[in-house]
């Protein structure tokens, strides 16, 4: 019997000089898990303290040895939010950008009332939407991306009030039309289109919009799926065109909407359990390829419908916003807010020109006046600075919202990737396209993704503000 380090009964450490290991004790190879490497001299040295035997010490939360990237535990750990899928889908392309309040959202940017939706915001009235961002690749494509829904919130449809305050009132005109496009946000843009879209991203990183598969690819990564219950989307629908005022030209395009998910849902469960079985292996791609002409027909015309139903919302969300706006400013005991949400709208109207961005093949961007852009971003940081200023100049206000210091952070990255994107938009410097096209576009500094990705998180922080 031997003692905890392995040597005979009576045996100390170190043990004499020249003397064997014992047989029943195995030896390390240099580098191994186990005990240590053995030392010159033929003896291991006693376990390294706190980790047993082991050498090395394993490392925290893998064990000893640390899995391959994509298996088992992961390592490194998949991205947040995107489970171990790979590669993640690109941020920036889903419904549109968001505001936070009044006025839901549709197309490109919304955070508050009109003009600003909310997901929980202003007056408790519109969930923001997410942003719709197509950077057109010229004689190549769109490139598209997708970015995280928000999480739906309770829809306050009857009542409203300003910041920090706690009784229903009646809503003003331009909280009713914020009121009533917010089903359409949040059961509808917010809870399906950024995943039908992410989906898309993901089958397109493998193949090809017109060739499809083909069976001879080195990486098949199908598609994710699509959770949740169109019937959902137009049970809301349905409620909000019970709601005033009349919006035609919203409940039309909702109906399209609506029509476009219940078709393109089941063909991407379809596709999903196919490849996530890896059937293609049995029939050599042959589902595959017939599955592929009525995938992207269904893609296309979700695509269609999503982008006429969130330009009709960001159409109401704007007229209202104006609205909105003019209240507060000629309100004295709502200037913060007024500030606020002026903020917002103009970091929207930033993303949604970046929107119109355009790539050469050359890798220049195209389709933006870089005057335009320049000047927007100068405004938006005056704002900012004002804002912050307004927060010590009235601190019962600035109190009142909660998380204000986490928007105010959000504010300022948002404003510096919109300042590098224009500074390379005016000194005229080419992308490498890789850095455009790839699964961390978003994360490059001064490309339109990543403008974009900095704006739904800062939607997201104006989202929880009150």
């Amino acid at each position: 019997m031997s003692n905890q380090n392995g040597w005979p009964p009576g045996n100390g450490w170190p043990p004499a000089p020249g003397a064997p290991p014992p047989p029943s004790q195995p030896q390390s190879t240099p580098g191994g898990f186990g005990q240590a490497p053995p030392t010159p001299g033929g003896f291991a040295p006693p376990p390294q303290p706190g980790y047993g035997q082991g050498y090395p010490p394993p490392q925290p939360g893998y064990g000893q040895v640390p899995p391959q990237p994509g298996y088992g535990q992961g390592y490194p750990p998949p991205q947040p939010g995107y489970g171990q899928g790979y590669p993640p889908p690109q941020p920036g392309y889903g419904q549109a950008p968001g505001y936070g309040n009044p006025m839901p959202p549709a197309a490109p940017a919304y955070s508050g009332s009109s003009g600003v939706s909310r997901l929980a915001g202003w007056g408790g009235v519109v969930l923001t939407l997410v942003v719709v961002l197509a950077v057109k690749l010229v004689a190549r494509g769109a490139v598209r991306g997708v970015f995280d829904r928000f999480g739906d919130r309770p829809v306050l449809s009857g009542v409203t009030a300003p910041l920090g305050a706690v009784t229903p009132r009646a809503l003003p005109p331009d909280e009713q039309v914020s009121a009533k496009l917010d089903p359409y946000i949040t059961q509808c843009l917010n809870r399906f289109s950024s995943s039908v879209l992410r989906s898309r991203r993901r089958y397109l990183s493998w193949t090809t919009a017109v060739e499809g598969p083909t069976g001879r690819e080195r990486n098949v990564f199908g598609l994710f799926p699509v959770s949740g219950n169109p019937a959902d989307c137009a049970a809301a629908a349905q409620r909000s065109a019970q709601m005033q005022p009349s919006l035609p030209d919203v409940e039309a395009a909702a109906q399209r909407y609506i029509a476009a998910l219940q078709t393109v849902q089941p063909v991407i469960d379809q596709a999903h359990a196919y490849y996530s079985r890896h059937n293609y292996r049995d029939d050599q791609m042959a589902q595959g390829r017939a599955m592929h002409a009525p995938l992207m027909q269904a893609f296309h015309s979700f695509e269609e419908a999503n982008r006429q139903l969130s330009a009709a919302v960001e159409h109401h969300q704007d007229l209202a916003t104006t609205q909105l706006l003019a209240r507060l400013q000629s309100d004295p005991s709502r200037q913060f807010e007024y500030r606020l949400r002026s903020n917002q709208r103009l970091a929207r109207q930033i993303v949604n020109l970046v929107d119109k961005a355009q790539v050469s093949n050359e890798g220049f961007i195209e389709g933006i006046d870089p005057a335009a852009l320049l000047a927007l971003t100068g405004a938006y940081e005056a704002g900012i600075d004002a804002m912050a200023r307004d927060a010590a100049a009235r601190p019962s206000e600035a109190a009142a919202v909660r998380m204000y210091s986490s928007y105010a952070r959000a504010s300022d990255s948002y404003l510096t990737a919109a300042k590098s994107f224009a500074r390379r938009l005016r000194d005229h410097v080419a992308y490498d396209m890789r850095d455009l096209e790839g699964p961390f576009a978003d994360s490059h500094d001064g490309t339109p993704q990543k403008v974009v990705r900095e704006f739904n998180d800062l939607v997201r922080a104006y989202n929880f503000l009150f």
